[in-house]
């Protein structure tokens, strides 16, 4: 799994340098709002996928009590997110 986390953040972090690029270049162009908004996603979604990778740690152990509380704050940003895009 820590492979697939180097690898979106790498991702992150080549679509923001593009987008920089981009906008020095030609501010205004849609290329740049779509380049650095990607890599805007990708960076802001990486500790999620980081609390999924250990949840499923955590399930594999048994150790029910560190899975419950990843559980539980999964919820929370999710809650979070539905009352931020309302």
């Amino acid at each position: 799994m820590e492979v697939v986390l180097r690898a979106w953040s790498t991702a992150s972090l080549l679509l923001l340098v593009i987008g920089m690029v981009l906008w020095l270049r030609a501010p205004l162009a849609e290329r740049t709002d779509m380049a650095l908004g990607a890599g805007l996603l990708l960076l802001v979604t990486t500790p999620v996928l980081k609390l999924v990778s250990v949840l499923i740690e955590e399930i594999r152990a048994r150790d029910w009590r560190f899975a419950l509380l990843g559980i539980a704050v999964l919820l929370l940003l999710g809650g979070s997110v539905m009352l931020a895009l309302r």
